[in-house]
């Protein structure tokens, strides 16, 4: 027979089985897919995610960083729950959600106030209305930054100089247009095949945020960049809903308060901009700002199809594009 101090010592270890063993039920491991190399900036708020987790739940709920540059793939991966969270840009989402894609047409905002203001009011909470149709949930707004060209020369200043120059166009409607109405020779390609189309003259021009071009051979290859941040790269924390739904309050609460704030993450990449741009010409590259004749030409070559090119997108992407010009046309008011 048992004595009474066995018997308190065998239920002590039953009792700490149990706990053990409903934590290794609790215990989970997500994916985090993301275009994002590991040395950029942005791969510092994925990482942030990553540890936060593992840190506040003593490594029960592991997030694994998984990089892959074909941003519409993972959103396709995340979609049919093969990732269960994504870091991408709306050229990710936009091919699977037209109207994300509204916000990557050209010359679409006029500053960043005005961006962040119609961004925070008006297209995030219609925005994830619509991913929550396609099963996926918006977790965070983030940023990747303004979108401008890098080329070859320092021709590039020039809207003129584009007619019949061999463009990477990136494989989404507001790129194919953009530089179809520039009057490029354009290419579509992967971003993986642009480094060696720019090595071997397939392509002499482009265009890709300026911190995501930095870790790019592009920044050798073209080594002329034109901040004529005529496209906007929003980035979203993006999550499967079953997956997302399938965490229980704490669970999520420790994902958002391991993730930078949507303005955290707006000023770290504007900040990074400027020290890089620095860097970058010190180490022998070139940077151009344009003079607002020189943007005017630009846009004067875009513009006038942009209504057009957001009709053609389909499902709810004109009623996005509205409210975005009804959130532009408040935010003047209230600042003038």
């Amino acid at each position: 027979m048992l004595t009474k101090l066995s018997k308190i010592a065998a239920a002590g270890v039953l009792a700490a089985s149990m706990v053990v063993a409903a934590a290794q039920a609790q215990a989970q491991e997500w994916k985090v897919g993301t275009p994002v190399p590991p040395k950029n900036i942005m791969a510092t708020f994925i990482n942030a995610v990553i540890n936060g987790v593992a840190e506040k739940t003593g490594g029960a709920f592991k997030i694994d960083y998984y990089h892959n540059f074909n941003e519409q793939a993972l959103t396709e991966q995340l979609v049919r729950g093969r990732i269960q969270m994504a870091y991408v840009s709306a050229t990710g989402v936009g091919v699977t959600v037209p109207e994300a894609a509204v916000l990557n047409v050209p010359f679409l905002w006029n500053s960043d106030e005005e961006r962040n203001y119609v961004t925070d009011k008006y297209v995030a909470p219609m925005l994830a209305e619509i991913l929550d149709k396609r099963g996926i949930t918006l977790v965070r707004v983030g940023e990747a930054g303004w979108t401008s060209l890098f080329c070859k020369t320092d021709a590039c200043v020039d809207a003129d100089v584009f007619q019949g120059m061999k463009a990477r166009v990136s494989p989404n409607a507001a790129g194919k247009y953009f530089w179809a109405a520039l009057g490029t020779n354009g290419v579509t390609l992967p971003l993986p095949d642009t480094w060696t189309a720019l090595q071997t003259g397939v392509v002499d021009t482009g265009d890709l945020t300026f911190g995501f071009y930095l870790v790019t051979p592009a920044a050798k290859s073209a080594p002329h960049y034109v901040f004529t941040q005529h496209s906007h790269q929003p980035a979203f924390f993006l999550a499967n809903k079953q997956a997302w739904a399938g965490l229980d309050a704490a669970a999520q609460k420790q994902v958002l308060d391991s993730m930078p704030s949507t303005m955290d993450m707006r000023e770290t990449i504007r900040q990074d901009n400027i020290a890089k741009e620095k860097q970058f010409l010190a180490n022998g590259g070139h940077t151009y700002h344009l003079t607002k004749a020189q943007l005017d030409k630009f846009k004067g070559k875009v513009v006038p199809g942009v209504p057009k090119l957001v009709a053609d997108y389909g499902g709810r992407a004109l009623e996005m594009y509205e409210v975005i010009e009804k959130g532009k046309k408040e935010f003047a008011a209230k600042t003038n």
